[in-house]
């Protein structure tokens, strides 16, 4: 369902949401140009759904399950797909979208830094790298 509200600047923002949760939001200098984006976004969605597009039904576990089904890297990349399989779950490629990536990895990275194999507490904040791992790791089970 899209919604259109004027900002105080004057400019028109396009809001789409599902199950009352933001999915993306656009700002137009037009109303005009504002609806014509909304409306082709749910369209694309309902178009996705009603032709069976795998990214209508796929959950991201059964991609990340064939992701690894498929692995043949050097690096160890499982427990960073298990970061993410513990995220995203049963939720449907075509509802993940770059601001609920963005809040997961704000909500872990506001986390303590861990130690070792027997993972203790170092009392530090995770650092930027292992963040940028974290993105790069979703990002290439997408791609």
């Amino acid at each position: 369902m899209a919604t259109i509200t004027k900002t105080k600047a004057g400019s028109f923002k396009a809001i789409i949401r599902k199950n009352n949760r933001v999915i993306k939001t656009k700002t137009f200098r037009l109303k005009k140009d504002a609806r014509t984006w909304s409306k082709r976004i749910e369209e694309d969605r309902d178009a996705m759904a009603a032709f069976g597009s795998p990214g209508a039904s796929i959950t991201f576990n059964q991609l990340a399950d064939e992701y690894l089904d498929q692995w043949t890297g050097k690096d160890n990349i499982t427990g960073k797909v298990k970061f993410w399989k513990a995220r995203l779950g049963d939720t449907t490629l075509i509802n993940i979208d770059a601001p609920m990536i963005r809040d997961i990895l704000n909500r872990y990275g506001d986390g303590e830094a861990l130690c070792g194999l027997q993972r203790s507490k170092t009392g530090r904040q995770r650092s930027p790298t292992l963040m940028y791992r974290n993105i790069s790791s979703v990002k290439t089970l997408f791609n």
